[in-house]
């Protein structure tokens, strides 16, 4: 079989041809790194996994040579019941969807120049026999630098329904602002 190929014109070829051969080397030598870039790649990227993976379980073996107390799930428990009060209540979740529009169009009406709102859906969750609302808002148009911080005056802990899920802001000559906001509502009597 190697005779066969030896004797063929195109081995001929290629023992003549200096340039070829160095090609062929060339070619060889690319694919042996690339191959070994990948397994490195591969072997770094499993070293990755496995030191997170251990970091991970450090923190937990810390966590549990370090029981909570009960004072603080107490602290933990009244620290969300008082952010649970200050959830506005609605009857349905249209009427939740039309508050949410209604605060967005407060947002927009303050600091927001050009500006679209769109509601991106509504989600029902479900907290301790509780129904909550979701509704996620996404606000686009243009914002002056100096309504910045007034724009963000609205994401305080002060208002604890209302949550910044995204936020793009160019701050070139048009200031374009883009922003996915979600608002909270639970179901009860109004």
């Amino acid at each position: 079989m190697i005779d066969v190929i030896k004797r063929s014109s195109a081995w001929e070829e290629f023992s003549a041809n200096k340039r070829l051969q160095w090609m062929v080397v060339g070619i060889a030598l690319i694919l042996v790194m690339s191959i070994s870039k990948s397994m490195f790649d591969l072997l770094d990227e499993r070293r990755n996994e496995a030191l997170r993976t251990h970091a991970m379980l450090e923190r937990m073996v810390e966590a549990a040579s370090h029981p909570v107390s009960e004072s603080a799930f107490q602290k933990a428990e009244t620290a969300l019941s008082n952010l649970l009060t200050k959830i506005p209540s609605v009857a349905t979740a249209s009427i939740a969807e039309a508050e949410a529009l209604s605060a967005a169009t407060q947002l927009i009406n303050t600091t927001i120049a050009r500006p679209r709102a769109r509601m991106v859906g509504t989600e029902t969750l479900i907290y301790e026999g509780d129904t909550y609302w979701q509704v996620r808002i996404k606000v686009d148009g243009g914002l002056h630098e100096l309504n910045f911080i007034k724009l963000l005056e609205f994401f305080e802990e002060d208002y604890p329904q209302i949550r910044l899920y995204s936020f793009d802001f160019q701050p070139d000559a048009k200031g374009v602002v883009s922003l996915v906001v979600d608002y909270l509502y639970q179901q009860g009597s109004v």
